[in-house]
């Protein structure tokens, strides 16, 4: 027993330095082990056989098993530090009044004023998909938006 490893996963750090688990093994006994079973489980996963549909057929996952793996995964969006609001606004892009228009209407419209679309017996639209190769402008469209929004 010792101070915690380094992840944090509550094992123990024996007297020769090496993180281990249950067993207290040498720095290079526990380098080498891991070694052999990281290859053992690369082999195994590379000559897997998919599952038969009858195999398939009993396996399901419950709102519960997402539940609990919510509590250990974390989303990019948190990973990445911060969301921050563009500093692009519709006054650095010329024309494209039409576009800004639909933009506006699918996106921060929804928004902004839901009870509007309720009243219509409208859905609110889950979002828009822009699409084209790179370089079109896709990103110099969805930062003036995103910073209307907030």
């Amino acid at each position: 027993g010792g101070e915690a490893g380094a992840s944090g996963v509550g094992m123990d750090t024996n007297i020769s330095g090496a993180i281990c688990g249950d067993k207290e093994k040498s720095q290079d006994g526990g380098v080498e082990q891991k070694a052999a079973e990281d290859a053992i489980t690369a082999s195994s996963i590379a000559t897997l056989e998919p599952l038969t549909p009858e195999q398939l057929q009993p396996l399901y996952l419950t709102m519960a098993d997402f539940l609990d793996a919510i509590q250990h995964v974390q989303p990019s969006s948190k990973r990445e530090g911060f969301a921050t609001v563009p500093d692009v606004s519709w006054d650095n892009i010329g024309a494209l009044q039409t576009i800004r228009e639909e933009l506006t209407l699918s996106v921060l419209e929804p928004i902004s004023h839901p009870e509007k679309f309720k009243q219509l017996g409208l859905p609110l639209p889950a979002g828009v998909l822009l699409y084209g190769p790179p370089g079109c402008g896709k990103t110099l469209l969805a930062k003036p938006i995103a910073n209307e929004c907030g």
